[in-house]
């Protein structure tokens, strides 16, 4: 159940993020190619946050569309379920062009603060 470690991946940044706050939400944008159980990333998060401050955190998740590429024909379409193969033509050589993210957008802490994730412009 790779959720489990997912989990504990966002533990991690939420943590960093609250830096000792209580966090009463935690946006996610979680694309389809991940492969997600939503409800088991839930309940695995919240064994792992259990006795921090991010215990008892809900979720709001935005789901990305996996894109991808064709190399026969260069057609580029949403797939929904593996095999990720082009709508247009048919074929299996295809590459992901999008949708393979998984990220922490932004954690609400319980005082209401906002805590967002830097786009690399402004690192």
């Amino acid at each position: 159940m790779h959720e489990m470690g997912l989990a504990q991946g966002i533990l991690e940044v939420v943590l960093e993020a609250a830096k000792g706050e209580n966090v009463h939400r935690i946006d996610l944008s979680i694309g389809k190619g991940q492969i997600v159980m939503r409800d088991s990333l839930e309940f695995s998060f919240s064994l792992v946050a259990e006795g921090t401050p991010a215990a008892g955190a809900r979720f709001a998740v935005t789901e990305l569309p996996l894109v991808v590429r064709c190399g026969q024909c260069g057609g580029e379409n949403e797939a929904d379920t593996p095999p990720w193969n082009c709508r247009r033509c048919g074929s299996s050589n295809t590459q992901i062009v999008s949708g393979d993210e998984f990220m922490v957008d932004a954690v609400e802490l319980a005082s209401g603060r906002v805590v967002r994730r830097k786009s690399a412009a402004q690192s």
